[in-house]
């Protein structure tokens, strides 16, 4: 069996404007989901309850059973 080799790490400035980068990106987010909750908040909340409840797409039109394969008579 080989032994272990040393590995080097070589840690350059663009490590850090990566970083940089990075924060940048996670804050534009965080600014997006701000304002996407402040225009959440202005909207009217969902209707619930049977007054004002839709029927789900499956709920419209319920699956027809399949034929069975079998002897037709």
């Amino acid at each position: 069996m080989s032994g272990k080799e040393k590995v080097s790490f070589v840690r350059s400035k663009d490590f850090e404007s990566i970083d940089d980068e990075l924060t940048e990106a996670l804050n534009g987010l965080d600014e997006a989901n701000d304002r996407i909750l402040k225009l959440l908040e202005t909207e009217p909340p969902p209707i619930t309850g049977e007054a004002g409840a839709q029927p789900a797409p499956e709920e419209e039109s319920p699956e027809k059973p399949l034929p069975t394969s079998g002897p037709q008579g």
